[in-house]
């Protein structure tokens, strides 16, 4: 596995993680909307970048991802670069 897939596997364990924290996927609208601030159904990059650090520090041996790395990861995800990411982007992504 190349470096970029590495990263984005952690990259995509983390965000998952976040996402799918509840026992079970039916429950994923609930965890996205907790870091939905601004209630519009989309995350913007703080709103994202929230949700992996609140993954982190529940994780604590988890591998961080810098600001650089986050917002790779971020334009990654938001797959019609619209610069949010909505559910079903990150639905897809961890489908990837």
């Amino acid at each position: 596995m190349d470096l970029r897939k590495q990263v984005m596997s952690f990259g995509l364990l983390a965000l998952a993680s976040v996402a799918f924290a509840l026992p079970a996927l039916a429950d994923f609208g609930v965890s996205f909307h907790r870091y939905d601030y601004d209630h519009d159904g989309r995350w913007n990059y703080r709103e994202f970048a929230d949700a992996n650090h609140e993954y982190y520090r529940q994780h604590p041996r988890t591998v961080i991802m810098n600001d650089d790395g986050l917002r790779r990861e971020f334009r990654h995800v938001d797959r019609d670069n619209d610069g949010f990411v909505r559910v079903e982007e990150v639905r897809h992504y961890h489908d990837w």
